[in-house]
């Protein structure tokens, strides 16, 4: 038998470009680090990992080593279970100017106080992002608290009282119940021009997939100061999921072309409480006893957004706090087991998927082969929990199936 996932040890790391405030074109380099990869000890009541991360970033045309730098981060647990948890993770990111061409970033993870090392290398390519004279800032995803309608807005324009919030990077997913999604974008030309600069903007949404949901263009007046715009729309209905928003500006009759994207990953939305009711039920079905189904289940359409509130509100396990940890922890899974086992469907509905919500993170995943039928074994072991699953894939790219276990 070998052991499990590849990253069940080390560290992720990532790497992405875009033009800051400025005009700068940089990178921002950011790791996810999981619990287990470090080594806590106690202090001052809570358990405490220090470490550090080394990056070197060279050039890949000329060799040269362009840059240097170094992260410095601290982990935090409140429990001792916690600092063994391979889904808890530090997220340090750092942000560093470069000019545009490719690079290569090497990463080394240097757990403080012990001899633990682990190296990660990635590489990123920096587009010039003012070439044709106009360019695009990273989009930001906010959201308001109430629906907007479907428009593109400067922000100095932008109604004062529609304060926007910020949405977290480390958030699951936005809850559309009760918050609208917009995006905000900052828009560059290369030189200030004499008068305002009109260019069209052309703007579109995607589903996984593909599929174009949204699609719409508007005139932008651009200064060469300030030129920040929030687009808004409507995304109540939308299916839960991650969506691609993609923006593209053009001006001079084409001359000056520019285009970005972002994502936004939305994991609950009213569709969930009415195309999607069933689906929803099905997920709920494997964290909740019927009795706690039973009220949503049995209310009314109009009534199914308040009831799934209640629903949450008896399993918050902090109500003191803004966030509802057991929800966020629910649609996380949900979200990975979309990711990971979604092959042959929906993730979640997929054998793998319901028992990996149900537990969350195994910790141990061992996989041995049939060498008679050519066929794969999977054995999961939660070993807190003194619960074991053997999955079975009946040969090299089908489903695995449970086979030993009893996921409830």
């Amino acid at each position: 038998m070998t052991a499990g996932h590849a990253q069940a040890r080390g560290f992720v790391l990532h790497a992405s470009a875009f033009m800051a405030h400025g005009k700068r074109p940089s990178v921002r380099i950011s790791a996810e680090i999981p619990y287990s990869s470090l080594v806590f000890l106690k202090e001052n009541g809570r358990f405490m990992s220090h470490y550090n991360i080394s990056v070197t970033i060279t050039d890949v045309k000329s060799k040269d080593v362009v840059r240097t730098a170094v992260f410095h981060g601290d982990a935090v647990a409140e429990y001792y279970e916690d600092t063994h948890s391979r889904e808890q993770r530090a997220r340090p990111s750092k942000t560093i100017a470069l000019a545009p061409g490719e690079y290569t970033i090497e990463a080394i993870l240097g757990v403080k106080n012990t001899l633990i090392q682990y190296q990660r290398v990635t590489r990123v390519v920096v587009p010039d992002f003012l070439a044709s004279g106009i360019g695009f800032g990273t989009p930001e995803v906010y959201f308001l608290p109430f629906t907007r309608g479907q428009r593109v807005v400067r922000r100095d324009e932008f109604d004062k009282r529609d304060r926007l919030k910020r949405a977290d990077a480390e958030m699951v997913g936005l809850n559309v119940l009760d918050a609208q999604p917009v995006v905000q974008f900052e828009m560059f030309l290369n030189e200030e021009p004499e008068a305002p600069l009109i260019c069209v903007l052309y703007y579109e949404v995607r589903a996984t997939g593909g599929d174009r949901i949204l699609y719409g263009r508007s005139r932008a007046r651009l200064t060469g100061a300030d030129d920040v715009f929030i687009l808004t729309f409507d995304a109540e209905n939308w299916k839960p999921g991650a969506y691609t928003i993609n923006l593209r500006a053009m001006a001079n009759k084409g001359q000056m072309d520019a285009n970005t994207s972002s994502t936004i990953q939305l994991d609950v939305t009213h569709a969930m409480l009415g195309e999607y009711f069933e689906d929803t039920l099905e997920i709920l079905s494997l964290i909740a006893s019927n009795d706690e189904l039973h009220a949503l289940e049995t209310t009314s359409p109009e009534m199914r957004a308040e009831e799934w509130r209640k629903f949450w509100r008896r399993r918050d396990p902090n109500p003191d706090t803004v966030a509802n940890e057991a929800l966020e922890e629910l649609l996380r899974r949900v979200r990975i087991a979309g990711q990971r086992y979604a092959k042959f469907g929906a993730g979640w509905r997929s054998d793998r998927g319901r028992v990996y919500i149900r537990y969350g993170e195994p910790d141990r995943i061992e996989r041995t082969a049939d060498r008679i039928n050519r066929g794969e074994y999977e054995v999961w072991s939660y070993l807190g929990l003194n619960r074991t699953y053997v999955f079975y894939a009946q040969n090299l790219g089908s489903e695995y199936r449970l086979i030993e276990g009893d996921p409830f």
